[in-house]
Order: structure tokens, then sequence, then C-alpha cells
């Protein structure tokens, strides 16, 4: 996991280098050359862009993220080639999961809160989409099947205690509460 995390990383360097290239040769071949050259290299210049955005920046604000909370170490036991649940690419470790589909990685005791939103077209249920809440009021949302999001909730309710399931008035009620006393424990 580690590995894939410093590929991301350096992948992130390279991404700046490429782009600083691209916006040289891009004014230099406006100015010089012709037009269709300039539109060429912008239009190469978003996809990269676009590469860096979904792929590559997620697992970086993943380590950044566990590493606020001392927990980087724990994604040694992660191996993202064996899947805990194959259909919805999800890794469990001990302290810590990774889904790559989302390319994140999320602390179990940080989760406090899941719901699920559904998403219907003319009364059909095109998609179910998992919201994770987050202490810290960080949330993440991820397409998960629906056989195996049960055996994940499991999973996290043993590593965090005060879950909510369900979305409600009552449950963002008790959200709001958990996340403001853990704000006011953090000013402290």
């Amino acid at each position: 996991m580690d590995r894939l995390i410093q590929n991301a990383i350096g992948k992130k360097k390279i991404f700046f280098i490429v782009t600083a290239i691209l916006i040289a040769g891009s004014l230099i071949l406006g100015f010089v050359v012709s037009n269709g050259l300039f539109s060429l290299t912008i239009i190469i210049g978003l996809f990269a862009t676009i590469y860096y955005i979904s792929k590559i920046q997620p697992l970086i604000d993943s380590k950044e993220y566990l590493e606020k909370w001392n927990m980087y170490p724990a994604i040694s036991d992660i191996n993202p080639k064996e899947y805990t649940f194959p259909k919805s690419k999800i890794c469990c470790g001990r302290y810590v999961f990774y889904a790559a589909n989302e390319r994140r990685i999320i602390p179990y005791r940080n989760v406090v809160w899941i719901y699920v939103t559904v998403t219907k077209n003319y009364g059909i249920t095109v998609s179910r989409t998992y919201n994770f809440m987050c202490i810290d009021r960080k949330s993440f949302a991820m397409n998960i099947n629906k056989k195996e999001v049960d055996d994940l909730i499991q999973i996290i309710s043993q590593n965090a205690p005060n879950l909510i399931l369900g979305y409600g008035r009552e449950q963002q009620a008790a959200y709001d509460s958990l996340a403001d006393q853990f704000a006011a424990s953090r000013r402290n």
C-alpha cells in the first residue's frame, strides 16, 4: 500500500514537470507556429489535469489525512491486490480500509455515520451511494456492492462504537453532536 502511495507522489512530481513543459510549449507554439498546435497542447494538458485530479490526488489526500491522525503506519497490513470485498474493490486492514474505486484510505475509528443515497430515474433505482461521515466532518461517498455493504458495516462497527446508521433528523442531530464534541475537545 505504501508503494502505491509513493508512486502517486512520484506521479504528482512528474505531472507538475509535464504541465510546466506543456504550458511553455503552448506559449511558444501559440506565438511562433500556429493555433492548431496550441489547441492540441492545451487539450493534452487538460487530459493530464483530469487524470491527476481523479487518480492521483485522492491517494495523496488520504496519506495526508492518515498522517494528521498519526495512522499512516496502519496501512502496512493492507494489500491493494487482495480485496476483502472483491466486487466493491475494498481492502480491509486492522485499522483502516482502502476503497480502490475511489482511491481513498479511511480509518475505521473516524467513521461515525453511514447512510445511503438512492438515485432513481423514472422510479428505477440507478445507483446507491454510501456516504461515510467522519468525526472531523470529512465525508466520503462510495459505490459499494449491495451484498457486501453489510459485512463492511459490521467490520467498521467493531472499530467505531458510536456508529450511526441510516438517514434522518435524529441521525443528523446525533452526528452533529458527536462532531461538535470532537471539535470542542480538539480546541482544548
